[in-house]
């Protein structure tokens, strides 16, 4: 199972999009996201393998998303990753 998270890492130029966590081949359990100590809310797919933020993106702050799911044999994913949103 691979967990992607976009953006990830750098310097994210378009806040708008929002931060999407996508699971291939397994699904998500659970997803946190956080900026300057405030979660960043979001919502699952019906099939667990999208999760995505329910609002845009702030400019000027530092993300950190943790992410973990499992896979078919039921094995446990865990990813990481930081970013930073583009100042106009």
């Amino acid at each position: 199972m691979r967990i992607a998270i976009t953006p990830s890492g750098g310097t994210d130029r378009r806040p708008e999009r929002g931060l999407t966590v996508t699971a291939t081949g397994g699904k998500l359990t659970k997803v946190r996201a956080s900026a300057g100590g405030k979660a960043v809310e979001g919502t699952m797919n019906q099939a667990d393998t999208v999760w995505h933020s329910t609002w845009a993106l702030g400019v000027s702050e530092a993300y950190t998303v943790t992410a973990s799911g499992t896979g078919p044999s039921g094995a446990p994913v865990m990813k990481t990753a930081s970013f930073h949103t583009f100042t106009p």
